[in-house]
């Protein structure tokens, strides 16, 4: 049975126009996936991030330090003085000191579990070594999201 010339044209116009919006997807993907674009950068210019690294540390370090609030009284003895710690900062420092103490196990499960996979990546990149990778798409393992 012969098929209609217009129904051929139609689903090669459909195959053409679903190859378009798959390249436009994964452009778009690949545009918004900034951890890989960060990764990128840091591996293209390197010491410029090293650089900015150290600088930002050294500014870091410049910061004055947190100065006691030192409160006058006069009474009838004479003038007191009375030293006010910033008691709101340390609050903060206590319960930061709590929560990461409880979310420890959560924050190393999965910060490892990152590391493992962009060593992994690394090495699969870098040597050729290990890894499953996708078709069409060398040095990305199967797995990495």
């Amino acid at each position: 049975m012969a098929e209609n010339p217009d129904k051929i044209a139609l689903i090669a116009e459909l195959a053409a126009a679903r190859a378009g919006a798959k390249q436009a997807w994964q452009g778009l993907e690949q545009s918004l996936n900034f951890p890989a674009r960060v990764q990128q950068s840091v591996r293209r210019n390197q010491g410029t991030w090293l650089a900015g690294a150290g600088l930002a540390g050294w500014l870091l370090s410049r910061l004055p330090a947190r100065k006691k609030k030192v409160k006058l009284i006069k009474n009838k003895d004479g003038i007191q003085r009375e030293v006010k710690e910033v008691a709101t900062a340390g609050f903060f420092i206590t319960v930061f000191k709590l929560l990461f103490t409880l979310f420890r196990p959560v924050l190393t499960g999965v910060l490892m579990k990152h590391v493992g996979e962009f060593a992994e990546q690394y090495i699969a990149e870098r040597y050729g070594i290990g890894g499953k990778h996708e078709p069409g798409r060398p040095g990305r393992p199967a797995n990495f999201r």
